[in-house]
């Protein structure tokens, strides 16, 4: 379990079988307590290396996506201008 809000981050498990649900590959897992959970495969490793060196981190600050924000509405604003 790669997810690091999850809490069984860190924690290797068995995996059953795999299954797709609306579109996206799952692992059902046997867990730490011998219960079965189904968790999507790109919370773990299985596919190798996550390449996520964020550590969940967001991509974009807050402030950076409303600045992105005011800049797609000026730019919009200066196309219907230019008609």
């Amino acid at each position: 379990m790669t997810y690091p809000h999850h809490p069984l981050a860190g924690t290797k498990l068995h995996v059953l079988r795999w299954t797709r649900l609306d579109g996206v590959i799952h692992l059902v897992l046997e867990l730490v307590d011998g219960s079965h959970g189904c968790l999507p495969a790109n919370w773990t490793d299985v596919f190798g290396d996550t390449g996520d060196d964020r550590n969940g981190a967001p991509a974009f600050t807050t402030e950076a996506l409303r600045q992105f924000a005011r800049l797609l509405e000026l730019l919009g604003a200066r196309r219907w201008s230019n008609r």
